[in-house]
């Protein structure tokens, strides 16, 4: 009787044991995710589809219901349907991204955020790719060159099919960026190859080069239209604060990482613009990094607080830069 009730116990046991490490791995692998996260579409003629659509879902695999409270897209091409901003513990949203296609021409990333009121999965990232040709048609081309930083090497080709160039005459471009072309033929395809190459100005902003072409055999010249933007010389990471749920008259505290993308020592950094209620709690400076904490008073006399912080940076050689960050809180009462 003793050696059943011992061998009872022991097994018992065991298999108390192994339901603990089973629910503490479930647990532990808990979270919320986005799949896919990046959606290829491929090549895509805008003269015959004016608009794609792509899904995204947003899966809730925490124990505790997911709000979802604030969505950003890059382009005004774009808009985001989203199916619950609720999503319940177990469930998920399907995020539907509407793209209209009709002005895009070139190889493009349209990418867009989702934000959540999880402080562990505060935001994500969706992009869709896509090359977007109209064949032969000689309507106004649109290329997006890759960002760059101030300074940085630019260089790209972008093939026209079908089309060869015989002249191009630039209407306004700024003076780093040159463009050559180049006329193929293989068997009886032709191609042309339009090339930038230069450098990028030291201005932060987006800049857009415009130009005529003329085709060889077509006797209307058409538009090219090449979009350049240059960034920021300082990255944030995460790109965006979200402080989630406050209790009002409560502090909390989230940190961000600043990166100089040229690599310069960082000397100071200060708060320039926010609310009374949003203060620079620490600041910690290793080279080109800068950690930087912010506090968040729970004042606000908003529900749903959602602004955007500026931030200036003085470098080792004099230069302040700024850098903009979206905040956003849900208060709430005790």
């Amino acid at each position: 009787m003793g050696r059943f009730l011992v061998g009872f116990l022991s097994v018992t046991i065991g298999v108390l044991v192994i339901a603990s490490l089973w629910r503490a791995n479930r647990s532990s692998s808990a979270a919320v995710y986005v799949s896919p996260s990046v959606e290829l579409l491929g090549s895509v003629n805008p003269e015959e589809k004016s608009e794609v659509s792509v899904t995204f879902r947003l899966h809730n695999a925490t124990a505790k219901p997911l709000m979802i409270t604030n969505t950003l897209t890059s382009c005004v091409c774009t808009k985001l349907d989203v199916s619950s901003f609720m999503v319940p513990a177990g469930e998920y949203s399907d995020i539907t991204m509407l793209i209209e296609t009709k002005k895009l021409r070139g190889h493009h990333k349209i990418s867009a955020q989702v934000w959540t009121d999880n402080l562990e999965f505060p935001y994500f990232d969706l992009a869709a790719t896509g090359d977007f040709a109209a064949g032969d048609s000689i309507s106004p081309f649109y290329v997006t060159l890759p960002p760059v930083t101030p300074g940085e090497k630019v260089y790209s080709e972008f093939d026209i099919p079908g089309l060869q160039i015989e002249s191009v005459s630039v209407d306004s471009i700024f003076d780093s960026l040159n463009v050559t072309f180049e006329n193929t033929t293989n068997d009886e395809n032709v191609a042309t190859k339009l090339i930038f190459d230069g450098i990028a100005p030291k201005q932060i902003e987006s800049h857009t080069a415009k130009f005529n072409v003329s085709f060889k055999g077509i006797d209307s010249s058409t538009g090219v239209n090449v979009f350049l933007t240059v960034l920021n010389r300082l990255k944030a990471s995460p790109s965006g604060v979200n402080f989630g749920l406050v209790n009002r008259s409560s502090e909390v505290e989230q940190s961000v990482q600043i990166v100089d993308r040229l690599s310069s020592e960082f000397k100071s950094v200060k708060l320039e613009s926010a609310p009374d209620f949003i203060s620079l709690a620490d600041v910690g400076l290793v080279d080109s990094v800068a950690k930087v904490k912010l506090k968040f008073k729970a004042s606000s006399p908003d529900e749903f607080f959602k602004d955007q912080l500026q931030l200036s940076v003085t470098l080792d050689d004099g230069t302040v830069e700024s850098i903009h960050l979206p905040v956003q809180a849900r208060i709430i009462s005790q």
